[in-house]
């Protein structure tokens, strides 16, 4: 009688656990949470560990095409420049985007510019429920030679 009622808890656990991991996995940040803001942040260093002084970065946001004709739209927009100690933060809105990605450009400071794709940073790395706020994405930029 006490094994059973074990059992039965343990099987609950279980299915429990598979059901609490597997429902949200594939949400994307459009299901339902498009007017919520979203704070970005971080740091820009060079490969010296110092900071680099006024990167400017950019948001490249993209729209999902519902035609297998027409290529998906984008939009680049400045957000922010580093500050003395190489950080920078910024708030938007993702207005219905499904794919975000960050510009970081201090070519002028003689460093190479860098892309990162920061559409993943929006999802909890334990239950991949999206909503993450705010999302952290430190850059390491390297000279250019």
């Amino acid at each position: 009688m006490k094994t059973n009622w074990i059992t039965g808890c343990l099987l609950s656990l279980i299915l429990f656990v598979a059901g609490c991991t597997e429902f949200p996995r594939y949400a994307t940040l459009h299901d339902g949470l498009d007017r919520k803001e979203y704070t970005v942040a971080g740091r820009v260093l060079d490969s010296f560990q110092k900071p680099v002084v006024n990167c400017q970065i950019y948001l490249t946001r993209t729209w999902p095409s519902h035609d297998a004709n027409i290529l998906s739209r984008s939009e680049n927009i400045p957000v922010a420049i580093t500050d003395s100690a190489g950080n920078y933060s910024f708030v938007f809105e993702p207005e219905g985007a499904t794919r975000f990605s960050l510009y970081f450009d201090a070519r002028d400071q003689g460093y190479r510019a860098r892309y990162i794709d920061i559409s993943s940073l929006f999802e909890s790395r334990l239950f991949q429920y999206t909503g993450t706020n705010p999302v952290i994405a430190n850059a390491v930029l390297l000279p250019i030679l």
